[in-house]
């Protein structure tokens, strides 16, 4: 019983969204150390209200889907479904809340932007995506790369060079990321009629782009340091690429798609930049 409770606790923290916010979180803390400008505690946590509502919001919307499989699951995401969207209320309340009381004009509309953005994509949006090939990666990816402004805003930071450096390798990044994990949902989303990049592609075309995004990326710091857009010790983001790029090729290798290791990338982003800035 304990272990079956365990395994739906984490199973509701991963697909719930709750571990992909706190990835958002890493990823800010992480531009934070090498851009050399603060978080203030109240932005981190407008962040993370944001994006638990969003996925929270997706993922009682499409709980028939992602569920498909675990019909038992289902019956409890679905008999719970009210405190799903209390939560959903809360966050949202409280995001408004604060970034009215601490935000700027500019944040205000960024973050009414990202909370409709997020719900249009669960109601409607993302059936573009039977339209527009590959609408539903580049979605997803172009509203990950606004957290970096959307901190500059906020904070009123002036944009510099090396704002636009990281929201390039932020793409690099999220490119992997997003079409690695669609080749885990490529059988679904073919029968959904998705022309995601997964299906337009194949595997193999898919991968190559990843490898080449990869490439991309370790390029991107590489001239970041060089330049002095960034401090020399961001050099060590290089490693989570080369580490996340053999977890992807063995996953190829075995036909297990597991987005976990590739999503907590930020994380070892967060480690490692702590302890050598």
């Amino acid at each position: 019983m304990m272990k079956k409770l365990i395994k739906l606790a984490w199973d509701e923290l991963v697909r719930g969204g709750f571990f992909t916010s706190v990835c958002a979180l890493a990823t800010l803390y992480s531009f934070s150390i090498i851009s050399g400008k603060s978080v203030t505690p109240v932005f981190a946590l407008i962040v993370f209200l944001i994006t638990i509502s969003i996925y929270f919001y997706n993922f009682i919307g499409e709980v028939n889907e992602d569920l498909r499989d675990d019909h038992e699951e289902q019956k409890y995401v679905k008999k719970h479904k009210f405190l799903y969207y209390l939560l959903i209320g809360v966050s949202i309340v409280l995001s408004l809340y604060l970034v009215l009381k601490f935000g700027s004009t500019l944040s205000i509309y960024f973050t009414f932007i990202f909370i409709i953005l997020g719900i249009l994509y669960t109601k409607g949006l993302k059936q573009l995506s039977k339209i527009i090939p590959g609408f539903k990666d580049i979605f997803v990816i172009l509203c990950w790369n606004l957290l970096a402004p959307f901190f500059y805003i906020f904070h009123s930071y002036q944009f510099d060079a090396a704002l636009l450096v990281f929201m390039l390798f932020a793409l690099s990044r999220d490119w992997v990321d997003a079409n690695y994990s669609d080749l885990k949902d490529i059988r679904v989303d073919k029968n959904d009629g998705l022309k995601t990049f997964a299906n337009i592609l194949g595997v193999n075309k898919l991968m190559n782009s990843i490898y080449i995004s990869s490439f991309i990326s370790v390029v991107i710091i590489v001239l970041g340091t060089s330049f002095n857009f960034f401090p020399n010790f961001a050099l060590i983001l290089i490693l989570p690429i080369i580490s996340t790029l053999i977890f992807i090729m063995i996953s190829r290798k075995i036909k297990n798609y597991s987005t976990l290791f590739v999503d907590s990338e930020a994380f070892l982003w967060l480690i490692l930049l702590y302890f050598l800035k």
